[in-house]
C-alpha cells in the first residue's frame, strides 16, 4: 500500500480523480490539500468534502492551501467547470471537520514524521501551493 497526499483543485476532473483514488485499495490517503485552480480554493475544498462524503471516506482530512498563485494572477476555469465547479450539478453542501492548520502546515508536520508520496495535480495553478513552498 502506498501512503499519499493528494493536492488538487476539485473541479470536475479532480473530483473524478479523487473518486478513483479513494476507491483504490492500493492507496492510503493521509490527507487532501486544496488550492485555487479550476475553482476558488473555498469551493474546491467544499467539493473535496462532497466527494469524501459520497465515497464514505470522511475520515480523510482536507487542508486548505493558497487562494491565489504566488507569481501570477489567478484565473479560474468556472466557464468550463460550472458555477459550482462540478458541472452545475449543485449537489447539496456537506458538513466536514475544518482543520486548525493550513495545507502547508499539514505537509510540514506530516513530512517530518513519515515518508509519503506526494501527488501534485500540476495544472494551471500548481505554483500556488506546492511548487511555491516545497519544490
Amino acid at each position: 500500500m502506498c501512503r499519499i497526499v493528494i493536492d488538487c483543485d476539485p473541479g470536475i476532473d479532480d473530483s473524478l480523480a479523487l473518486m478513483l483514488a479513494l476507491a483504490s485499495p492500493e492507496l492510503d490517503i493521509a490527507g487532501i490539500t486544496t488550492v485555487s485552480g479550476n475553482v476558488p480554493v473555498d469551493m474546491g475544498t467544499e467539493n473535496a468534502a462532497k466527494v469524501l462524503a459520497w465515497m464514505g471516506r470522511t475520515e480523510i482530512p482536507i487542508y486548505k492551501g493558497e487562494a491565489v498563485p504566488l507569481k501570477r494572477e489567478y484565473i479560474d476555469a468556472m466557464d468550463t467547470h460550472g458555477r459550482d465547479g462540478m458541472g452545475e450539478s449543485f449537489y447539496p453542501a456537506v458538513s466536514y471537520p475544518k482543520q486548525d492548520k493550513d495545507a502547508v502546515q499539514f505537509l510540514e508536520e506530516l513530512l517530518e514524521k513519515e515518508k509519503v508520496t506526494f501527488y501534485i495535480g500540476f495544472d494551471a495553478t500548481a505554483d500556488s501551493l506546492t511548487a511555491g513552498h516545497f519544490l
